[in-house]
């Protein structure tokens, strides 16, 4: 009985001592005494369905109870469990996990047993992979015609970031933007790139090498390859002609960038678009265009161009053989009687043009006023046009819109130099391209009619041909 007494006895002070060792802060969190908030980068949205899991000193991240996730509005509002062993004044961690999104973990504060709820804020959490998105000479993108990871679409656009919350995978990245390459084209690696929670993946695009081993991490690749580069040099020199503006694709209406000032310029032109000429214009040299290869899918290469420019004014190259003007007439002399005999009258000389100063003008033998390649003026001075029939009328082949090649060229240049009304002018600006297009048509049209061409139906046929067959010039 005694010895039963004794250790009833000896309990209790083990309990009263283990009461009186509980430090007189050390009061545990309530429900409801922890709120936290959390937001995604980039936009700063508020993120639901996250798992929030906290601890305090001595304590494990252990997720809260009841609703551990974030709700619509990105807020979690619950008390931890024993596990996290929070008590007053000590200092709480967190960790916030979310498919698609990094893990992140970090510290909210202090919790605090008289204040409730505690509140905090969990910000900028990580997407698994985000683009900085930019062209090849390093202009930011702001917009995609296509832009998914793995089959999927990004979740966020942000000006020129774009970023991915997807269930981590290996996968493919596709960048397409209409009037460049395609970016996979460029950047083989882009067939393979791998995302986990354990970390971002950040791809920078710019003016860098392009990236042709799997990505698992960050990393720069090359950005996005303009459909056409154009090389522009003095045709003298051979140095770089900048500050130059370079037009290229149907009508010429894209205007070509300029990197820097090194002479390359870069255009962006549609897949739609058919036009074949690039055109330079510089105040200190006469206009001139190339030729480069129409792009017809989004995985073609990039086209290039080489324009070599002359100097002065006008259109095409020059050479430097210069005109020899009118020489008038010197009358005779009469004879003086014992001075001077008398000298004979010296005939004028014409003046003699630039030694075929069309020959060195792609488009501009024989005579002709315009190029039949590029459709411009043959020449500053006047040129007498001898024919400028001969070309076309050796087309023995209808032509129709959508049609393209020299043949369409050669009708182009026809109908410049017939200068029938305000088509035919319109056509003279834009110049020779070789696709027969509506502008090509409706000049078709506008000579059929003034040559009374029944039906004027803007198609080069057989009754067009006969017309240009009986004309003489």
């Amino acid at each position: 009985m005694l010895k039963s007494i004794s250790k009833i006895l000896a309990g209790a002070f083990i309990v009263a001592l283990v009461i009186v060792a509980v430090p007189a802060n050390k009061v545990h969190a309530a429900a409801g005494d922890i709120q936290v908030t959390v937001t995604e980068e980039g936009d700063s949205a508020a993120i639901s369905g996250a798992t929030v899991l906290v601890a305090c000193t001595g304590g494990a991240l252990t997720a809260l109870t009841g609703s551990p996730t974030t709700n619509g509005s990105g807020v979690v509002l619950a008390a931890p469990q024993a596990a996290s062993d929070c008590a007053n004044s000590e200092a709480i961690t967190y960790s916030v996990a979310k498919t698609g999104y990094v893990t992140q973990t970090g510290s909210l504060g202090t919790y605090l047993a008289a204040s409730n709820p505690n509140v905090y804020t969990v910000t900028g959490v990580l997407f698994q992979l985000k683009v900085v998105a930019a062209d090849e000479i390093g202009t930011a993108i702001t917009s995609f015609g296509t832009k998914t990871f793995n089959g999927s679409a990004a979740t966020l656009a942000s000006t020129s970031n774009f970023y991915w919350a997807v269930a981590p995978a290996t996968g493919a990245l596709v960048l397409n933007k209409d009037g460049y390459v395609n970016s996979a084209t460029t950047n083989t690696a882009f067939s393979s790139v791998t995302t986990a929670a354990s970390g971002q993946v950040v791809i920078t695009l710019g003016a860098n090498a392009a990236c042709t081993v799997a990505i698992s991490a960050s990393t720069s690749c090359k950005g996005l390859v303009f459909g056409l580069k154009t090389t522009v040099t003095d045709a003298g020199s051979s140095a770089a002609v900048t500050g130059a503006t370079v037009t290229a694709g149907d009508s010429y209406d894209v205007t070509c960038t300029e990197n820097g000032v090194t002479g390359i310029y870069y255009c962006a032109i549609p897949l739609a678009e058919t036009g074949t000429l690039v055109r330079v214009t510089h105040g200190s040299y006469r206009q001139n265009t190339a030729t480069y290869t129409d792009r017809t899918a989004a995985t073609d290469a990039q086209s290039t161009a080489a324009v070599s420019m002359y100097l002065g004014n006008g259109s095409g190259p020059l050479n430097d053989n210069s005109a020899t003007p009118a020489t008038p007439a010197t009358p005779a002399t009469p004879a003086v009687p014992g001075e001077s005999p008398a000298t004979p009258a010296t005939p004028a000389t014409p003046a003699t043009p630039s030694p075929s100063s069309n020959d060195n003008i792609p488009g501009c033998g024989n005579g002709h006023m315009y190029s039949a390649v590029t459709g411009q003026l043959c020449s500053s001075s006047t040129v007498v046009v001898v024919s400028n029939t001969s070309a076309i009328s050796m087309i023995n082949v209808n032509l129709t819109p959508g049609k393209k090649g020299d043949d369409v060229k050669t009708v182009q240049a026809f109908l410049i130099a017939q200068n029938k009304g305000p088509a035919a002018l319109a056509l003279a600006a834009v110049g020779v391209t070789g696709n027969y297009g509506q502008l090509t048509k409706k000049a078709m049209t506008e000579w059929q009619k003034a040559m009374d061409i029944s039906p004027a139906s803007g198609v080069f046929g057989p009754k067009t041909r006969a017309a240009i067959a009986s004309m003489t010039m």
